[in-house]
């Protein structure tokens, strides 16, 4: 990874078939220090790495990796295809080093549309799975 303004994103998988629960992952090429998808409309559905679908039909998801340097940058990568099966919740309960902690989508993705309208930046890039509003 270069230590420097990302150039290029790649989401993966690329290409259906894609099933409701299917988790999209982002990485770019530079140091992102944040990560953010958004939907068709340009509502942000993840302020992380990854993104779950929850719902069936048709979709278009893109992910921006931004760098926080004196000039922004970003890279972006999008997928679009259709999801089958059930919707998901997106009220889920996420387990690791130690412990378990609640996590609610919509609510952090609203957080970080709310910072971002007042003018202030990304929080930290991660790997935890944010999800569609949709």
């Amino acid at each position: 990874m270069r230590l420097d303004c990302p150039t290029s994103a790649t989401v993966t998988p690329t290409s259906g078939p894609f099933e409701t629960g299917d988790v999209l992952k982002c990485e770019a090429d530079g140091y992102p220090l944040f990560y953010t998808w958004t939907d068709s409309n340009g509502n942000v559905v993840s302020s992380t790495s990854s993104v779950t679908i929850f719902n069936p039909g048709d979709f278009t998801l893109t992910c921006s990796a931004a760098g926080n340097f004196t000039t922004p940058c970003e890279a972006t990568s999008s997928v679009s295809g259709t999801a089958t099966g059930e919707k998901r919740d997106r009220n889920r309960l996420e387990c690791g080093g130690g412990g378990c902690k609640y996590v609610n989508d919509l609510y952090s993705a609203d957080i970080l549309k709310r910072i971002r309208a007042r003018g202030g930046g990304g929080g930290g890039g991660g790997s935890s799975g944010g999800g569609v509003p949709w």
